[in-house]
Formats: C-alpha cells, structure tokens, sequence
C-alpha cells in the first residue's frame, strides 16, 4: 500500500504529505524541518531508543497530528505487532521538533489471534476490525512518566476487510455515477 492507495482506509488520507518506509530520524516535513529533535547517545542508551525505526507510512496531518501505518505479509500474527506503534507514539510524542499529540495508528495484515488482542481491543459492530481506542503517550523524562502528553486511536485492519471496504465504495460511486459494475465485473473486482 502507497500513498496513492491510502483512499481505502479514508479517501481524505491522499491529500497528505508523509513518506513510506523512511526512518523517524529522517521525516521531514514540507518545510524541510526534521520530525524529531536530535538525541544524545546517553538518552538512546537509557531508553533503548531506536530512532532508525521505520513505519511502513506516516503522515503529517497539520494541526499537531500524524498518521501511523504498519503493514505486516499475510502469514504474520498481527498481535506479535501490538506494541510497535505505541513505541513510535511514544518516540515521536516525547522528542518531536513540533509538538505531536493526537496519533491514529493502523496495523494491517490478514492473521489475528483474537485471543491475544482481547481485553483493551474491541471488535466494531460490523466485525471487520478491532480497534483499541485512547492509548496514552507518556512524556519520559528522568526515569519518570507522569505526565500525558499525547492519545493514540489505534485499529487493526485485516486485509479482507480492506478488501471489502473498497468493493463497497467502488461500487457505491460506480451507482451514484450511473454506470453501475454489474456481476461479472464485481467479480473481476474480487480478485
């Protein structure tokens, strides 16, 4: 999935700048300004900080706000995966150049062990997705958090449902357009 495929999460997500598989110590924005600030050597080494990390997308939203996205193979467990994005929000909440305070975060794949997510993670009403809503970011400093600083909305998506959710919107636009998909290029669509 690349930036111009990002219309099947939300149609909105394309009219964004950000950048794909690119290290967070290397995110600029469009004024060319670095996304974090730079770290000492000591803070990496106290924290395990690992600036070199890098989400498969990430997008600037203006107004303090960034979009997150994981895409794992099909094969892979996704809730193996729970803690990587709240690890960025918590590298970017606590050493961007700009404050970054509300994140949405997406980890995409097609395998969930859904009794590994359960508890903080919820399945919607149309079940396509489970979703763990207000993750808190926690500012670290001096060996101490306690202070927010930051909420993430993260979701996990399987594949199909992506899948599905595109079926759904090309076919609503083909309708509202007139020239309607009929079965046989449904089909083609499915495959």
């Amino acid at each position: 999935m690349g930036p111009n495929e990002l219309w099947v999460l939300d149609e909105e997500f394309v009219h964004f700048e950000g950048c794909t598989d690119l290290p967070l110590d290397q995110i600029v924005d469009a004024n060319g300004n670095k996304l974090l600030h730079p770290i000492s050597p000591e803070v990496l080494r106290t924290y395990g900080i690992k600036p070199g990390r890098r989400p498969n997308i990430f997008l600037y939203l203006g107004e303090a706000q960034c979009i997150l996205i994981e895409l794992k193979e099909p094969e892979v467990d996704l809730s193996e995966y729970l803690n990587q994005l709240p690890r960025y929000c918590s590298l970017i909440g606590n050493f961007a150049v700009e404050p970054i305070t509300p994140f949405y975060c997406y980890l995409i794949g097609k395998t969930i062990n859904h009794i590994a997510v359960a508890g903080e993670h919820r399945i919607n009403v149309h079940g396509d997705w489970v979703k763990r809503v207000d993750y808190a970011v926690m500012r670290h400093e001096a060996g101490r958090q306690d202070e927010e600083i930051g909420k993430a909305q993260i979701a996990i998506i399987k594949l199909s449902s992506l899948r599905e959710r595109a079926l759904r919107r090309n076919k609503s636009f083909a309708d509202r357009l007139g020239i309607g998909l009929d079965a046989r290029e449904m089909e083609l669509e499915k495959k």
